[in-house]
């Protein structure tokens, strides 16, 4: 009796904890003409204790972020985009560049599930060129109903063919019999609702789910060789032609702060490899319509040149006096793919950048002064 009285215990206490706790439906899925604002900000001291143990009714304050830049995501219609014809049963698509330069993300929204069913305009092999990828089955960007203790798992491959041509000077001479190439990619990721609470981010305080993904990513090139067929050949594009960036196997950790109202994701923070802190934080912009107030936002932009570049940038501006500096540059979807937390003084009132290793597409950088003011710079990898 005593047991049977404990255990009923236990499962009323669960029950009312996760009744406590608030539940993201398809209402904040997005739709035709949605505009989301975000911000980005990596300052170490503002981010306070985000990697806590799971658990209910924690407090996360990262009220003291301040934008290095901002971001857009426009929801538009997919037979409007320039890859159109490669998904023909898209609801939405996501131009990544704003511009329509960059990459092209298209999305089918059901009931429960916004889905990434491929893009367009890529080139995860950084070889030059543009590719379609497509993703089977479609990637689950968002889900609903999102609830407390809820586990996912998603499962995702992508076979992009390409041909030998493509690839680094070379290769022909090395496989004379090589037809065609593919690059084959595997995405294996798992969202756990571990922790709930209130959510601070400049402008507002929020309720949230904590969603930690776990997304493990592997790589590989395979050659169509006559008579022999597809082989592996990903050793030799890592060994002799120097591909290890691109082919490498990339285990990412992200915690998703979720809100049932927002349309926006209240906050996504990345952390490093180690996964023992918090690198990067991308965080919904309350105020965007005063965003030209901060100074970083109405500082003038920095000149780059040459821009496109195919490896290295010049960035040019009155205000790089000779001192310390710290350098971020975000690719279209707001992720960190450079930081200099210090780098040297501004000879020329210039910095020097290699981005040979970005893969092609629009690029946002900001530099920060030792006084705090922001220069921002845009730049084309080509």
């Amino acid at each position: 009796m005593l047991r049977t009285a404990s255990t009923t215990l236990a499962i009323a206490a669960i029950t009312l904890a996760a009744q406590a706790q608030i539940t993201i439906t398809n209402s904040v899925f997005p739709v035709l003409g949605d505009q989301l604002h975000y911000a980005y900000g990596n300052q170490p001291n503002a981010i306070n204790a985000v990697y806590t143990a799971p658990g209910l009714d924690q407090v996360w304050d990262l009220s003291g972020l301040q934008a290095s830049s901002t971001m857009e995501e426009m929801y538009r219609d997919p037979l409007t985009g320039a890859g159109s014809a490669d998904f023909p049963g898209a609801d939405l698509y996501v131009d990544q560049g704003s511009d329509g330069q960059g990459q092209e993300d298209y999305l089918n929204v059901t009931s429960t599930a916004v889905e990434l069913m491929g893009s367009w305009g890529v080139d995860p092999l950084q070889l030059g060129s543009s590719w379609v990828v497509r993703w089977l089955p479609p990637i689950a960007e968002r889900r609903a109903p999102v609830n407390f203790f809820d586990i996912n798992a998603n499962s995702s491959n992508s076979i992009t063919y390409f041909l030998p041509a493509e690839m680094p000077a070379g290769w022909t001479a090395q496989f004379p019999n090589n037809d065609s190439l593919r690059l084959r990619v595997a995405i294996n990721d798992i969202a756990t609702v571990d922790a709930s609470g209130t959510m601070t981010i400049p402008g507002g305080t929020y309720a949230v789910l904590r969603e930690k993904h776990t997304r493990y990513t592997q790589r590989w090139v395979d050659g169509k060789f006559t008579p022999l067929g597809w082989l592996d050949v990903t050793d030799v594009c890592v060994n002799q032609y120097g591909m290890g960036a691109q082919l490498r196997t990339d285990t990412i950790i992200t915690f998703h702060f979720l809100n049932d109202v927002s349309k926006e994701t209240i906050a996504v923070c990345e952390l490093n490899n180690a996964q023992n802190e918090v690198v990067g934080v991308r965080y919904k912009l309350v105020d965007f319509s005063t965003a030209a107030a901060d100074p970083a936002a109405t500082a003038a932009a920095a000149r780059v040149y040459p821009n496109p570049a195919p490896d290295r940038i010049i960035i040019q501006a009155p205000e790089l006096q000779p001192g310390g500096y710290q350098l971020v540059v975000l690719d279209a979807t707001g992720r960190q793919v450079m930081h200099h937390p210090g780098i040297a003084g501004a000879p020329a009132r210039q910095v020097e950048l290699d981005i040979a290793a970005l893969p092609p597409g629009v690029y946002q950088g900001t530099i920060v002064t030792e006084t705090g003011s922001a220069l921002p710079f845009r730049f084309v990898k080509s």
